[in-house]
C-alpha cells in the first residue's frame, strides 16, 4: 500500500474514455408507457432521437440509461480528468456539461453559439443579456410564483440589478421567450429565472433574494 495518496489519472484509465451516461429518471420512462403517475418534469427527457442527434452532433460519445438513481434527467460525464454529474433538461444543458466536463469542442462550439444567438435575439427587444429574466405565471396553480415573485422585487430594490418580466400567459412576451430562449428555459415549469447571458436558469421556488442576487451576480462574470 502507498503511504501516500495519489491523485487518480482518467486519462490513464483504459476502462475510462471520454463518455456521457444520460440517466433517465425511471419514474419517466414508467410515465411514458402510462405505467407510472408520477411524470413530473418528464416531458423532454423520454426522447430518444434527440438523444441519437446529439450523440452524432458531439465529440464525446453518449450513451442513454433508466435509472432511478436520479429524480431529474441528468448526465454522468467521463473526460479527461473530471468527472461530474450535471442536471440537464435540453440540448444545450447537455453541450454546456460535455463543454466543461470532458472539453468536447463541438459541445463547447454549440454551446457558445447559441450564447450568442441569444444575447443578440434579447437585445433586439431591449434587454441586456445580463438581465434577470422572470418567467411566472398568474394562474393560480402556481403556489411558488408569488413567493419567488416577490423576491424579485427584493433584487430590484436592492438597486443595481435589470430584471424583465415574462407572465406565461401573455402571449407577446412569451414570444420573447420561445424565440430567444427556447434552448435554456423549461418553457412549461414556472416560476423560472433565467441569465440569457450565461444561458442557466433555476426553477422553483426561490424565497432567498440572497439566492437570486448570487445568480445575478453570476450571470454578470
Amino acid at each position: 500500500m502507498a503511504s501516500e495518496r495519489e491523485a487518480f489519472d482518467f486519462t490513464s484509465c483504459g476502462g475510462c474514455v471520454p463518455a456521457a451516461y444520460y440517466l433517465v429518471p425511471q419514474r419517466c420512462i414508467d410515465c411514458a408507457l402510462e405505467v407510472g403517475t408520477n411524470c413530473v418534469d418528464c416531458n423532454t427527457y423520454y426522447n430518444i432521437d434527440m438523444l441519437r442527434t446529439m450523440d452524432v452532433e458531439f465529440d464525446t460519445p453518449l450513451f442513454w440509461y433508466p435509472s432511478s438513481l436520479v429524480d431529474k434527467a441528468s448526465v454522468f460525464v467521463v473526460g479527461g480528468k473530471n468527472v461530474d454529474l450535471a442536471v440537464v433538461n435540453n440540448k444545450f444543458n447537455l453541450a454546456a456539461a460535455l463543454c466543461r466536463i470532458a472539453d468536447d469542442a463541438r459541445a463547447c462550439g454549440a454551446f457558445d453559439a447559441e450564447i450568442t444567438r441569444a444575447s443578440r435575439c434579447v437585445e433586439k427587444y431591449g434587454i441586456s443579456p445580463d438581465t434577470i429574466v422572470l418567467h411566472y405565471s398568474t394562474s393560480e396553480t402556481c403556489s411558488h410564483c408569488d413567493r419567488t415573485m416577490m423576491t424579485v422585487v427584493e433584487l430590484e430594490e436592492l438597486g443595481g440589478y435589470s430584471t424583465f418580466w415574462i407572465d406565461h400567459e401573455n402571449q407577446s412576451q412569451m414570444r420573447i421567450l420561445n424565440e430567444c430562449l427556447s434552448a435554456f428555459t423549461t418553457k412549461d415549469y414556472v416560476p423560472e429565472v433565467i441569465c440569457p447571458r450565461k444561458g442557466t436558469s433555476i426553477v422553483g421556488r426561490m424565497p432567498y433574494v440572497k439566492d437570486l442576487r448570487n445568480f445575478a451576480e453570476s450571470c454578470r462574470e
